[in-house]
This record gives C-alpha cells, sequence and structure tokens, in this order.
C-alpha cells in the first residue's frame, strides 16, 4: 500500500463574503465523506508499516542488540542490511568511522580540553584541540607554562599552535619527514620594553635597545672639554691642544671598529681624525678608549682645539 494522499481543504464559507457563502458552505459538507476516507487510509498505512517491521524483525533483518547499548544502527558499507555501529571509546579515539562525542578532540567541550602529554609524539593522538601544561607536556617551547593546543594532521608537515592563555602569547611550528622545526613565539605587548627599559637594556628578551648599542659623542673642546649630546660615552678629556680621549661606557666587543669624525669650524681647513703615530697607527684605539686630535690639514697641520666635534663609533 502506498502512502495516502492527503485531500485539499475546501475554502472557508464566510458570511462576510454572500456571493461565495452557499457554494462554499456546500464544498466543506461534501469534504467529510473524503477527509473520513483519507484518514482510514492512514490507519491502515500505519498498520501495514508496523505489520512489515515486525516481519522484517521476526525474519531476522535485524542485527542481535545483545551488549550493543549505546551504539549506533546504521546500514552497513554494502547497503544490504543494517549493523551496529560504536562511537568512540574515548575523547581521543581515533578508530575511523566512529562517530564523535562531545569533547572528542576538544571539539564542543564545554570545559578542559583533554591533557595532551607529549607535543613531539603524536602518534594515536587526533587532530583537534589540548591543553598542555609545562610540568606534565614534553616539548613545550621555553617560557610557556600553561596553553592550548590546535594540532594539525600528523603525518608530513603537521602543524601545532600553542594558544598561550597566561601570557596571552601566540607559538607555531611544523614538521617535515617526523622533525619538527624550532618554535615561533609572537611578539605580545607584554614583550615590549617601556622607554626606562629600553634606555637600560637590562633584559635581553625585551625589544629593547641593546646595552652596547654604538658609542657617540658631541662635545666642544675649546681649553675645557663641555659634553652637548652623548651616548655610551663616559667622559672625554683634553689631553692637550686639539687632542682628547674618549672613554666609552661599556667596552666594545674588539678594537675592529669603524670610526665616523666631523668638527665644526669657521676655518676650511680644520680637520678631525683618529691620532696617529708616525707609523700610522693609531695611537690610541681600544675596547673603552679612543684618542683624536683636531688641527689644520694646511699648511703647518698644527694640532687646534675645536668646537663642535662629533664621533660615531660604528662596531
Amino acid at each position: 500500500m502506498s502512502k495516502p494522499v492527503k485531500p485539499v481543504v475546501p475554502p472557508p464559507a464566510l458570511r462576510s463574503e454572500p456571493d461565495t457563502f452557499k457554494d462554499r458552505a456546500e464544498a466543506n459538507i461534501e469534504f467529510f465523506e473524503p477527509l473520513v476516507e483519507y484518514m482510514d487510509d492512514v490507519a491502515d498505512f500505519v498498520d501495514e508499516q508496523a505489520d512489515a517491521a515486525v516481519a522484517a524483525a521476526q525474519a531476522g533483518d535485524l542485527p542481535p542488540i545483545a551488549a550493543k547499548a549505546g551504539q549506533l544502527l546504521k546500514v552497513n558499507a554494502g547497503g544490504t542490511g543494517l549493523e551496529f555501529q560504536p562511537f568512540q571509546s574515548s575523547a581521543t579515539d581515533t578508530t575511523p568511522g566512529r562517530p564523535l562525542v562531545p569533547g572528542s578532540f576538544g571539539v564542543g567541550e564545554s570545559e578542559a580540553a583533554p591533557n595532551i602529554s607529549d607535543l613531539d609524539a603524536l602518534d594515536g593522538v587526533g587532530s583537534g584541540f589540548y591543553q598542555v601544561a609545562n610540568f606534565s607536556t614534553e616539548g613545550l617551547p621555553s617560557g610557556i607554562d600553561y596553553a592550548s593546543a590546535i594540532v594539525g594532521w600528523r603525518n608530513a608537515g603537521n602543524p601545532q599552535v600553542l594558544l598561550v592563555s597566561n601570557f596571552g602569547k601566540l607559538a607555531w611550528r611544523g614538521s617535515s619527514s617526523g622533525a619538527y622545526g624550532p618554535w615561533r613565539v609572537a611578539i605580545s605587548e607584554t614583550d615590549k620594553a617601556s622607554q626606562p627599559e629600553a634606555e637600560a637594556g637590562a633584559d635581553n628578551t625585551k625589544q629593547a635597545i641593546d646595552k652596547n648599542r654604538p658609542p657617540m659623542v658631541n662635545f666642544d673642546g675649546v681649553t675645557t672639554v663641555s659634553i652637548n649630546n652623548s651616548r655610551e660615552v663616559s667622559s672625554v678629556v683634553r689631553d692637550s691642544a686639539g687632542t682628547y680621549t674618549i672613554t666609552f661606557a661599556s667596552a666594545m666587543p674588539n678594537a675592529d671598529y669603524g670610526v665616523l669624525l666631523s668638527v665644526t669650524s669657521a676655518d676650511s681647513n680644520r680637520t678631525v681624525v683618529v691620532q696617529a703615530d708616525g707609523s700610522g697607527d693609531p695611537v690610541l684605539k681600544t675596547t673603552t678608549q679612543l684618542r683624536i686630535r683636531t688641527g689644520r690639514a694646511n699648511p703647518d697641520g698644527a694640532a687646534l682645539d675645536a668646537k663642535g666635534i662629533s664621533v660615531v663609533v660604528i662596531p
């Protein structure tokens, strides 16, 4: 028996529409007969379907239900019958074809996602969302305590992303042929140095100006030295006319640094150089001090004091 076809309900008879009231009233009265027939057909159809289901069960078309509590009944792969399908046995069960349950790999989890114990060894752990902690998880980057881990497919090139909850940082890495690359950590607001931190250079984890930034000084050297501006220079001493010794606040990595020199003077022949001996070697150029000389280039090369002497040291 096929499914009964629902009869078409006639429009209602309305006294506010006298032109159609009579015809519609008659149509509504006549509708009771097909309605009753339809209801009988529906009852017969339901009985027939129930009888067919019972017959199928009695004929053995349904698989045994013993020990199948909580499993899913589905059509088999060949489309020839029914079979039971178990759900995942745990939140990290990776058995192919098993339906996910809430919390699987952190998906749909209202509380903490599953913990993962080793980010370097992901065999048997599916892709998804996990929780990691430095006291119980291997493979975490240095300085990260707690994080939510997003784990990609674990074969060639699988990515891992960490959302660091206690520092608001982001870290990530990839892999190739089973070997993981280094962790990359994005810079956050907490990594930025304040102006005093940057000037002091005390914290190497900050985006600070390095403590050993290039020394520079601008000074007037007429009779008494007067420093106008400086950085990483502790003192400038006038040894004699036109000769000055500059002492750095911190030692340079080596004595092979470069030096940029200039002088402000109304005399177009005025020069400033690193003071050298007769062989052309510097008289004093070490990791902590530098001696310079100002004077006339022509005609006699005499040493003379100068104003506006600028020195920049390039490591």
